[in-house]
């Protein structure tokens, strides 16, 4: 019999766990959020950081926002299954991955510790916590998650410069989701 356990974690408690390799199984939908989703999702996390566009009333130490459940399944393998959560989860990670390149040019010490925090969230880290460029904390059985972000981060291109058609819909959702959630993460303020 499995052994269920609840806990509420910060979803930086989360990604940051040595622990927390995430599998999304075959099973699951592809990703589908669309423009909407993830409009709801910044405009709802944007209003809980700058409460009435004023981020000095933001109390880090007692302010909590709900992201929702996350729910996994211990593998053989030791990963863990995303069983829900997964739209949330892999929006939240392209989220992540639009202010790491927010902060890329950014020489400022805490532009900087940012940006390494938020690598940490993104990528699975070695021995001495340093993130591994090669190894997202999150895949799927099928590898539609690696490709995916190869598209989204590294703009895999074949010889001709065409995007491979694998997945075409969850390529056009996961493409126009990045864009938005760049476009609003640029938009804030340095």
């Amino acid at each position: 019999m499995s052994k269920l356990n609840i806990d509420q974690r910060s979803i930086r408690d989360l990604l940051t766990d040595k622990k927390s390799d995430f599998l999304i199984p075959d099973y699951q939908r592809p990703y589908a959020w669309g423009e909407d989703e993830c409009s709801t999702l910044w405009d709802d996390l944007f209003a809980f950081a700058f409460p009435g566009d004023d981020y000095e009333r933001f109390d880090s130490e007692n302010d909590e926002y709900f992201l929702g459940p996350i729910v996994t399944f211990k593998n053989a393998s030791g990963q863990l299954e995303i069983i829900d959560g997964q739209q949330r989860l892999t929006t939240i990670m392209l989220l992540l991955r639009a202010f790491y390149d927010k902060f890329a040019n950014m020489k400022d010490k805490q532009s900087v510790k940012m940006r390494e925090a938020i690598a940490r969230c993104v990528w699975k880290t070695d021995e001495f916590d340093e993130p591994d460029m090669e190894r997202l904390k999150i895949d799927s059985e099928n590898g539609m998650w690696t490709y995916l972000v190869s598209v989204w981060f590294l703009s895999n291109r074949d010889a001709e410069g065409n995007l491979d058609p694998l997945s075409k819909r969850a390529n056009l959702e996961a493409l126009g989701n990045k864009a938005l959630l760049e476009k609003r993460v640029n938009s804030t303020r340095n």
